[in-house]
């Protein structure tokens, strides 16, 4: 979990930087903090057992191609983001297909969904529930801690600076874990 939230600070932290956030102060919600707990931990598991273990796995047992399977398993997850989220752009689904990436780099590098499960519920909980921000279009598990706004409707995830955020996972889940042969056991 660490590894997402490191990404989502280095995105908060160059908003900030550049003058994009804004704070509307601290208060602790409880409701919020729970709910999104349960409802961020439980999509984050959903969303990798759909679009990792399934669309990425099934891409990459039907093509043998573990490149050809992520970028068509990452452009779908971004795809999705852009026809259930009213205020996508063109720059948060190409910042949603780069989160589709990171997952799936995750996937392929352990062969299991859960270190995408980390870093994908840490960087949702983080970006929403601790520091407040809109998080793919929607408010409502954002700001049980910090109130921030910043990134327009989207969230941080409509910004250039998403970009950089995700690049610093990708790099992350490079360090930690090891190549291994992702291709299926004939």
């Amino acid at each position: 979990m660490a590894i997402g939230a490191a990404g989502i600070a280095v995105t908060a932290a160059l908003m900030a930087i550049t003058g994009d956030v804004h704070s509307a102060g601290f208060e602790l919600d409880l409701g919020v903090l729970v709910v999104a707990l349960v409802i961020l931990g439980a999509a984050a598991v959903v969303e990798e057992l759909v679009f990792r273990a399934l669309v990425l796995g099934g891409l990459l047992r039907l093509t043998g191609s573990a490149v050809l399977a992520l970028v068509v398993s990452s452009a779908a997850f971004g795809l999705l983001h852009l026809v259930t989220t009213a205020d996508a752009t063109t720059l948060s689904v190409l910042s949603t297909t780069a989160g589709g990436v990171m997952y799936g780099l995750a996937y392929l590098r352990t062969g299991r969904i859960w270190l995408g499960v980390g870093i994908h519920f840490a960087w949702n909980f983080v970006q929403a529930t601790v520091l407040g921000f809109t998080m793919s279009g929607t408010d409502d598990y954002s700001g049980a801690l910090w109130h921030l706004d910043g990134g327009g409707d989207y969230g941080p995830e409509g910004t250039v600076w998403s970009l950089v955020g995700r690049a610093v996972v990708i790099a992350l889940v490079l360090v930690v874990t090891r190549p291994r042969d992702p291709r299926p056991a004939p």
